[in-house]
């Protein structure tokens, strides 16, 4: 098993973070985070020029402006992450059409054995109808 690099690496006083660790703090995708270097914005280990190293207090600051947002977005939004809070009649709806799927044997990939049972039990019907019909005089 090869061995996985390190996340954080200190250089005397300084910290610096991987490109994975840095955009996992940041709240940013990878690509954003090598734009943001690339173009200057983000500070990056001169010593290491083919990756992609991030001084902790410039993601510090980042880290630190997307909790901001975040309590900001809280603070207008009471109910959070709730997207839409549900009716006690529409919770009750949604609790009885679980409870009838469970009464006829549902199951996570659709009705399984019992489907099969009742198309099993249907198709011997109409065959025993259809040899019934044939003997019948006319």
């Amino acid at each position: 098993m090869a061995k996985r690099k390190p996340d954080v690496r200190q250089d005397g006083d300084l910290y610096w973070f991987s490109l994975p660790k840095a955009a996992g703090l940041a709240g940013l995708t990878k690509k954003e985070m090598m734009r943001r270097a690339e173009a200057g914005e983000l500070r990056t280990d001169p010593a290491v020029p083919d990756d992609y190293w991030f001084e902790r207090e410039e993601i510090w600051a980042l880290k630190m402006a997307k909790e901001a947002r975040s309590a900001e977005w809280l603070a207008r939004n009471p109910n959070g992450a709730k997207k839409r809070v549900k009716t006690p009649e529409q919770q009750e709806r949604e609790w009885a059409k679980m409870s009838g799927a469970r009464a006829q044997g549902w199951r996570p990939g659709g009705r399984g054995v019992s489907s099969h049972y009742e198309k099993v039990l249907l198709s011997e019907i109409a065959e025993a109808n259809r040899k019934l019909k044939n003997q019948e005089p006319k």
